[in-house]
């Protein structure tokens, strides 16, 4: 278990990495308040440096905020947590449970895969239209399209949109964001005419290689427990489990 230093690091890292339209502060907690889109840019990180006062006032406040802008209060559960029973004082209160996911890390230089002589990777500091379409493809994300274009287009930390292109053709699209020593990696996508050939290892070794040129030793992502094919690959690719988390959303 990596310390609780390493965890609310990591946790302010991704929050910064997936920004929020709004962050508001609440005794040590990180709220963001978006479109309702995406857990991460729509719960509370609750992982204050030092102890909160009376954390039912503070969820309370967090429950009027949230509902004020038409979204359901959800807070992301580490072992960070602040106070160590909030888990348990949610689910008293009816939150559920769900999402429960990995955090997992890598030495950046350790991720060199072999890169197929079909693919080749674009890097490129915005979202084209063609990182967009291979990224989240309009007809399964028409609802959501532009909250999750804005949560990129805000992003000012060194960041890398990678695209990968199969034979010439868009087959998958990933991003990296570099701050404090770290790079994140996240929307890792390959569609799915072109699954096995390759591509997500592409866009990984890419996107590893432009850490190493921003000067950051090690990289992050997070992945669901429950996605088997995903955590292969990254093991393959020398990432290792450092964390757990879960979110706790209210009940409707």
């Amino acid at each position: 278990m990596p310390s609780i230093d390493r965890i609310r690091l990591l946790e302010d890292l991704g929050a910064d990495a997936w920004p929020a339209a709004t962050t508001a502060w609440l005794e040590g907690w990180r709220l963001g308040l978006d479109a309702g889109v995406t857990r991460r840019a729509n719960s509370v990180l609750p992982n204050a440096a030092s102890p909160v006062g009376d954390a039912d006032v503070l969820i309370g406040e967090v429950e009027r905020r949230y509902l004020a802008q038409g979204l359901c209060p959800c807070f992301k559960l580490t072992a960070a947590a602040e106070p160590a029973d909030l888990d348990q004082r949610l689910e008293r209160r009816g939150y559920r449970a769900e999402g429960h996911s990995l955090v997992l890390v890598a030495d950046a230089r350790a991720v060199t895969p072999p890169l197929a002589p079909q693919i080749t990777i674009a890097l490129d500091d915005r979202p084209t239209q063609a990182w967009l379409e291979a990224c989240w493809p309009a007809a399964q994300h028409a609802g959501e399209r532009a909250a999750r274009q804005g949560i990129v287009e805000r992003l000012r930390l060194p960041r890398a949109f990678g695209l990968a292109r199969h034979d010439g053709v868009p087959a998958g699209a990933a991003l990296a964001v570099a701050a404090r020593g770290w790079v994140g990696l996240t929307a890792v996508h390959t569609l799915p005419e072109h699954r096995r050939r390759g591509v997500a290892h592409g866009l990984l070794r890419a996107l590893a290689a432009w850490a190493r040129g921003q000067g950051a030793g090690r990289l992050y992502l997070q992945v669901e427990r429950d996605n088997a094919p995903a955590r292969r690959l990254y093991a393959r690719l020398g990432f290792t489990e450092d964390y757990a988390y879960h979110y706790r959303r209210a009940a409707a």
